[in-house]
């Protein structure tokens, strides 16, 4: 890996001399295995700019959020294209799910990983429901399948009045023919939490195959909707857990 990525800075005009190397697993750096001489390392390493923090401090990133910075959308474009070209980032398109087409923009963009963001936050804002959904995302792209973020149109009554909104899909899913729709759910303690996580999965009104991911030791289960049940555990643990 060290090989193949030192090439392609070469390739991309990155001179020699930037480049620096450190073998975390030889004994010759064994001080970096004190896990505070390690955190300090690799805190230290890590861009220091203020996109950076912007994405890693909202896993949901829009144009939006950048509060307070002048900057123009191509300069924005640039350091996502920076940071995702560095393999600091990776970002998922967002899809319309009954008008099968993708959006421009915003995307969404997850750490490739979360150690290196937890450290650089000096382990500060460690939000389980984002770090949850990060995993989550890392894990189905080691498993070499296609993430996109479904988005769908729920229609709510109001007082009386319908009013149309949009709702997300946590991921949408390909791997070779098989499509899944994943909904990943920190903490569904009471009916009511449970009902908002499952709305998105129950109102694309297709037959695909839906499910929610919860942060439990869980035993897999299929509700009256068709809708798999599985925990975190399980989910990870099991290379084979979305065919359940």
């Amino acid at each position: 890996m060290f090989r193949l990525y030192y090439d392609y800075l070469i390739e991309n005009g990155v001179k020699e001399e930037q480049i620096i190397s450190i073998a975390l697993d030889d004994d010759t750096y064994v001080k970096y295995r004190n896990p505070e001489e390690l955190s300090k390392y690799i805190r230290s390493q890590i861009v220091n700019n203020e996109m950076y923090y912007i994405l890693i401090d909202e896993v949901q990133y829009t144009i939006q959020t950048v509060k307070g910075i002048k900057v123009s959308g191509n300069t924005i474009a640039n350091y996502l294209n920076y940071l995702s070209e560095s393999f600091l980032f990776s970002n998922a398109k967002r899809y319309d799910v009954k008008g099968k087409k993708y959006f421009e923009y915003p995307s969404k963009y997850y750490c490739t990983d979360i150690g290196l963001r937890n450290a650089r936050l000096n382990f500060r804002q460690l939000e389980e429901t984002h770090i949850m959904e990060n995993i989550i995302y890392n894990e189905l792209l080691c498993r070499e399948c296609s993430v996109d973020v479904g988005v769908v149109e729920i229609v709510d009554a109001i007082e009386g009045t319908k009013r149309k909104k949009q709702c997300e899909i946590d991921f949408v899913v390909n791997k070779g023919p098989k499509k899944y729709y994943i909904q990943s759910a920190l903490n569904v303690s009471d009916a009511s939490k449970m009902e908002i996580e499952l709305r998105p999965l129950k109102s694309t009104k297709d037959f695909l195959k839906k499910i929610i991911i919860v942060k439990t030791m869980m035993k897999s289960w299929i509700d009256e909707y068709g809708i798999v049940h599985l925990g975190l555990y399980e989910f990870l643990l099991n290379k084979d857990s979305l065919e359940i």
